[in-house]
């Protein structure tokens, strides 16, 4: 479960509790009960479509080291970065031009 799914997890429930409490009032609007209703559903749509990176620690600590990088030194243009997923094997190069995609 990514960080951005722990989050909006809470919201729907923490929402939703407020919504349940709300509609056992004894002047709760019907109106506003189907608004709540709509927009806990379009967050559980949202929820259920994130999709979790396998290694989505390992991408924060990688960008969190790049942008330290950048501000210790103008001149820094790049990082190689070698990830293994086993000992032996093959190894893919992957080369990416942030540059050229105004990154």
């Amino acid at each position: 479960m990514t960080s951005a799914q722990i989050q909006l997890e809470g919201i729907i429930c923490e929402r939703r509790e407020q919504l349940t409490s709300y509609a056992k009032t004894p002047n709760a609007k019907d109106f506003y009960i189907q608004k709540e209703n709509i927009l806990l559903q379009s967050l559980t749509e949202i929820y259920n479509s994130i999709s979790p990176l396998d290694y989505e620690d390992l991408w924060r600590d990688f960008e969190g080291k790049m942008k330290e990088m950048k501000k210790m030194n103008a001149n820094f243009s790049g990082v190689q970065l070698n990830i293994r997923l086993r000992e032996l094997g093959l190894l893919c190069c992957l080369a990416y031009n942030l540059y050229e995609d105004g990154i």
